[in-house]
């Protein structure tokens, strides 16, 4: 279970509630403790639904009670890949948009934390005392840095780094021009 767990190629894994030194329910726990992300199936022949719940709440993705149908057993093993697939491209686009947001500089993670709190470019430059243009450079910049093709990918994105983001606190309150 070590050396799967470190090499992380495994798209899924296929385990009996009855085996010889650990019970599955026991390995899909340890598996979760270990930070294993590959879907999990478990199977069995003497289900009951206390252990069909343990196994879904230990982080199952299916409980399969034997005998099966090979047909229905393809098609959940499928899924399941296809799931974890989807997973690991949803969990590298993440990654991937983090790494740009935290290569900006802390104006332009302003503007961007600004822009998607619904500020207009007016209301961001009178609030940090710089000119539109200036903010609108910043925006154009933010859309090329991250590869943003419109304002709603751009609050997706700030959305998803909220935690990269400077806090509302930190940033300066709109001037007073009376």
């Amino acid at each position: 279970l070590e050396s799967v767990a470190i090499s992380r190629k495994v798209s899924c894994v296929i385990t009996d509630v009855r085996m010889p030194e650990i019970s599955g329910i026991e390995m899909l726990e340890k598996m979760q403790r270990m930070g294993f992300a590959a879907p999990v199936i478990v199977i069995t022949g003497y289900a009951d639904i206390s252990m069909a719940v343990s196994a879904m709440k230990a982080g199952a993705v299916d409980f399969i009670q034997k005998p099966f149908c090979p047909e229905q057993f393809r098609s959940i093993v499928d899924e399941a890949i296809l799931s974890c697939t989807h997973q690991t491209t949803v969990a590298n686009e993440t990654a991937a948009v983090r790494q740009k947001v935290s290569r900006l500089t802390l104006r332009q993670k302003t503007v961007l934390k600004l822009v998607s709190d619904g500020l207009t470019s007016k209301e961001i430059a009178l609030k940090l005392d710089l000119s539109f243009r200036t903010v609108e450079a910043y925006r154009a910049t933010l859309m090329m840095r991250l590869q943003a093709t419109n304002l709603a990918e751009l609050v997706k994105i700030s959305l998803q780094t909220q935690d990269l983001l400077p806090a509302p606190d930190s940033i300066p309150a709109v001037a007073d021009n009376s």
